[in-house]
């Protein structure tokens, strides 16, 4: 039986694994050779997205083939189709293989001819590439082009071809040959994960030259595959790349994308007969059309406590929400403005139109003052950005033309209260004190300052107390997990009140941690269906949440100790956690008691670590970590009064909670070299299990801590107690490190089970703790 295309590319997957040996390139590069002639052979002509599929596979395979060819040349100097890959080049195989297998994976009409075996998946997603100053340039660029080039090449193919080819072809053409070029220069690991994508044997290159194709062939169907592959590469290299200051790439895309032109006349499936069909006639928007990628809500909430900005990114956080804000309101103001220039409007709604873009052109212009914390800007950042909301929402024309998939491009945000705060203004139930949390955060739009406040601060006084009132009269309402999460809010408005609204005007990301304190407490309230059932009630709506938002968080890079301490934090979480179950169900008080002071020191030593970091690390992570106002705190406090009470159900909650934070941290921040923390783990080597090495050193100290009584416990017998003095000096003397180290006023390492039942200190169990 003829060996087919899948077999030979099937027999090179095996080869491939572990490594191309010199006795295996031949074989491999025989088997690739033959998947490239037979693919070629069953593809006469590019007429669809499955014909072009099957060109960029055969493309590919010449660069997969090269490198192949190179594999066990010296690592630096070795040019592979004139580019230095250096120690990537089985990167550059691995890449390309995997692209290969996706692409027929993707596409069942390639399948029908050529149905590789896929590879296991990976257990998590590759790492974007931070792009350098010159690459985001590029890459932002790159992205334009592939979108308008293609769309102007739809026009002329919706237009029965006609309009200016050649112009149009020279353009691609400069395109291609500009994208080769510069993913010659970069050479090493941006080559090897990105010239199947930029070269114009890749991807792009293929999809530009199958654009020429069909615009000189007035093959629409081949135009119309061509410009949908552009226009998908673009997105598939803004979704693996990242800005030079670590920004996304997503919002370059929506821009470029917002233009796009439908395929109108021709067979989609060969050349057209000489028919073609206009666009989009003048005046006519459907439901969507004003939605622009629901930028305006991503502006809307990372508004709610204002604009930041840092000279220098820290974390892969980008230089702060300025640009961000600004990138969003400017492409709300170009296709706006496009509508207009198309005459899409009249009446009451290009009144309106002229109404939202004068209020943009007012909110950009008073974005570098609000930076700075200048009262006048903010406020007027914050008139304006509201009364486009307000324009849009209250035109039932325009706000029709802003809903996609039930969602409206212009949301409300948290409402001010229709009265300011006085005696008067009703607090009693959960949903009126939500009504005045909403105030807080609406008046918090732009920025906190001298002029606004002390009404922020009246409303979270209000809020504050008058939350703990209603859990002190009330508390059949706030059981279990219910009560920590609103404990939680009470310590998180307590950290608002005394820490962050202070910060304004001498910390410049005080705004990026009031923005993640207000969105961490209203995401309490919607996740915790009581809270969320008592948060509306006779009428009354409050602890609105901002509008979603389809911008991912950019995760936080970790640095050395960092990562140690976010692994100790998830490890030490869950196993105090656990043990806090044991001990409220068969602890004998002297146990509960030592194990107190044990919850008490790790809580210190995490708060000293989060102190330590100062920054963007703190303004993300204060609410979670800095003290008896954070969410550690709360859930510390939680687990001390189940204990004490033996509530097997709070100190179940409290626990949970515990694990939630290792949940959340696993997901909002990166180890020092990539990979993902693993929530679940109960050692700091667990913990680090799914981490890209090199892992860093073992931290020098932990959170746990592990008090002078029970180091003389531990101390073999005939050592006398007189020698904890040297212990606890030894321990002083110990190298430093960014990690504080444990308290030493605290619990017998016997509470956490580090003894056997002999009460002799067991060796492996303490150093299973961190690995």
């Amino acid at each position: 039986m003829a060996l087919t295309a899948t077999d030979l590319f099937n027999d090179a997957t095996t080869r491939e694994i572990g490594g191309v040996g010199p006795d295996q390139v031949n074989l491999i590069v025989s088997d690739l050779i033959g998947v490239q002639q037979m693919l070629s052979a069953a593809l006469p002509q590019v007429n669809n997205l499955t014909d072009l599929h099957m060109q960029v596979i055969i493309n590919q395979l010449n660069e997969e083939i090269a490198s192949v060819e190179n594999a066990n040349a010296p690592t630096t100097g070795t040019l592979t189709l004139g580019t230095d890959l250096g120690q990537f080049v089985g990167r550059s195989i691995n890449d390309i293989h995997r692209d290969i297998i996706d692409i027929a994976q993707g596409d069942a009409g390639v399948q029908a001819l050529f149905n590789p075996t896929p590879l296991p998946d990976l257990n998590t997603p590759p790492a974007p590439f931070h792009d350098s100053a010159d690459q985001t340039t590029f890459v932002t660029q790159w992205i334009q082009d592939s979108n308008h080039l293609g769309q102007m090449a739809q026009t002329i193919a919706n237009n029965g071809f006609t309009g200016d080819i050649a112009g149009l072809v020279q353009q691609i053409q400069t395109f291609n040959n500009n994208s080769n070029a510069f993913d010659m220069s970069q050479g090493g690991l941006f080559s090897a994960r990105f010239w199947n994508e930029f070269r114009t044997d890749g991807t792009s290159g293929t999809a530009a030259t199958a654009l020429i194709e069909g615009l000189q062939t007035h093959n629409a169907g081949e135009v119309a595959a061509a410009v949908e592959q552009l226009a998908a590469n673009s997105a598939d290299v803004a979704s693996n790349n990242r800005m030079a200051d670590g920004g996304s790439y997503a919002d370059v895309v929506a821009a470029a994308q917002a233009t796009a032109v439908t395929p109108t006349g021709g067979d989609p499936g060969g050349p057209p007969d000489g028919g073609g069909g206009g666009g989009p006639a003048a005046g006519v928007l459907n439901p969507g059309d004003l939605y622009f990628a629901n930028m305006f809500n991503d502006a809307t909430r990372i508004l709610e406590g204002g604009l930041w900005h840092n000279n220098v990114s820290v974390g892969n956080q980008g230089h702060g929400t300025d640009g961000r804000y600004i990138a969003d309101l400017q492409l709300v103001q170009t296709g706006l403005t496009a509508d207009v220039a198309a005459n899409d409007f009249a009446g009451d709604q290009l009144t309106h139109v002229n109404t939202v873009l004068a209020d943009i052109t007012t909110a950009l212009a008073a974005v570098p003052g609000a930076v700075n914390n200048d009262p006048n800007a903010e406020s007027a950042l914050r008139t304006a950005h509201l009364d486009i909301i307000n324009t849009i929402e209250n035109d039932p024309v325009l706000q029709a033309l802003s809903i996609k998939d039930d969602n409206p491009g212009f949301n409300f945000a948290p409402p001010e209260l229709a009265t300011p705060l006085n005696a008067n203004t009703p607090h009693a139930t959960f949903a009126e004190l939500g009504a005045i949390f909403d105030d807080a955060q609406s008046k918090s739009l732009g920025g906190i300052n001298a002029n606004n406040l002390p009404a922020i601060q009246a409303d979270l006084q209000t809020v504050r107390d008058g939350l703990v009132t209603l859990m002190n009269d009330h508390p059949q309402l706030f059981g279990g997990a219910t009560g920590v999460h609103a404990s939680t809010i009470v310590d998180q408005i307590n950290l608002q009140l005394n820490n962050f609204d202070n910060q304004y005007g001498f910390n410049p990301d005080a705004a990026k941690a009031t923005n993640d304190n207000f969105l961490d407490i209203t995401d309490i309230v919607a996740g915790d269906d009581n809270l969320a059932n008592m948060a509306s009630a006779n009428g009354v709506t409050g602890w609105t949440g901002a509008p979603f938002t389809d911008v991912v968080p950019v995760q936080y890079q970790d640095n050395a100790d960092q990562t140690n301490f976010w692994a100790d934090f998830i490890a030490s979480g869950n196993t105090l956690g656990a043990r806090a179950e044991q001990l409220v169900a068969t602890g004998s008080a002297a146990d509960i008691a030592n194990f107190i002071q044990t919850l008490n020191g790790w809580e210190s030593n995490v708060t000293n670590f989060d102190r330590a970091q100062g920054g963007v690390f703190e303004a993300r992570f204060d609410n979670e970590l800095l003290g008896k106002d954070s969410t550690v705190g709360a859930d510390v406090a939680a687990m001390i009064q189940g204990l004490q009470t033996h509530d097997a159900a709070l100190v179940k909650a409290a626990a949970d909670g515990f694990h939630a934070n290792a949940m959340d941290v696993s997901g909002n921040n990166l180890p020092l070299n990539g990979g993902a923390f693993n929530p679940d783990g109960t050692t700091i080597v667990d913990a680090l299990s799914t981490a890209t090495g090199p892992l860093p050193p073992a931290p020098v100290s932990l959170l746990t801590p592990v008090s002078a009584a029970a180091q003389v416990a531990a101390a073999p017998a005939e050592t006398p107690v007189a020698a904890a003095a040297p212990v606890v000096q030894a321990a002083a003397a110990a190298p430093a490190s960014a990690t504080p180290a444990p308290e030493t006023s605290h619990v017998d390492v016997a509470v956490l089970g580090l003894h056997d039942d002999k009460g002799h200190f067991d060796g492996a169990n303490f150093h299973h703790l961190w690995g």
